[in-house]
């Protein structure tokens, strides 16, 4: 298991980073390949404006270093509930979705909720290590 030695800072760059990834992913790469993927464009902008946001609060917390854990808490909700998010709209949208939609679709959730798993419990593990 990994320890607390992960900085918030650390947490910060690799939701930046994977944020990045999935608003481009989904925004262009996706919406290009839309017949092999069956994610209507309409919904993949949709699920891209997210990340976007997410990626916009990462830099301004980054750039201010200003990485308390009540700002990895919002940052892990705001991500739990992209994740719930996600799922609604592809469940509304599953007779359009092929299996590369819902592998795509289960793999960006699936990085996202071991994510929200370590920006929620690696400032308690820090706060016990001081």
């Amino acid at each position: 298991m990994i320890n607390a030695t992960i900085s918030a800072k650390t947490l910060l760059k690799i939701d930046a980073f994977g944020a990045a990834i999935s608003c481009f992913s989904l925004a262009y790469i996706l919406v290009h390949y839309e017949n092999v993927f069956g994610i209507p464009s309409e919904v993949l902008y949709q699920l891209a404006i997210v990340p976007a946001l997410i990626l916009l609060y990462d830099l301004y917390y980054l750039a201010h270093n200003a990485t308390k854990s009540i700002h990895l808490r919002l940052l892990a909700s705001i991500n739990f509930v992209y994740c719930i998010y996600s799922l609604f709209l592809i469940s509304y949208h599953y007779h359009f979705i092929t299996i590369w939609g819902y592998l795509y679709v289960g793999g960006e959730i699936s990085i996202i909720l071991l994510l929200v798993y370590f920006e929620w419990t690696i400032p308690d593990k820090q706060k016990k290590s001081i």
